[in-house]
């Protein structure tokens, strides 16, 4: 996770006016998101393959 959010804030370094925005919304929203979204691939995965397990 650390290092998607290393890849953010060097994209925020192309947003010329809106660098510091864009890095405070990172650190702001980013580990939110990435575990929410990582919550979710789990539960996917699980519910996706739990069928295939119980055969």
């Amino acid at each position: 996770m650390l290092e998607i959010i290393e890849l953010l804030l060097k994209a925020c370094n192309s947003m010329e006016n809106y660098v510091k925005k864009c890095k405070k919304m990172v650190f702001e929203y980013g580990p939110l998101i990435l575990a929410n979204a990582e919550k979710f691939l789990e539960s996917t995965y699980v519910s996706h393959f739990m069928p295939a397990i119980c055969l």
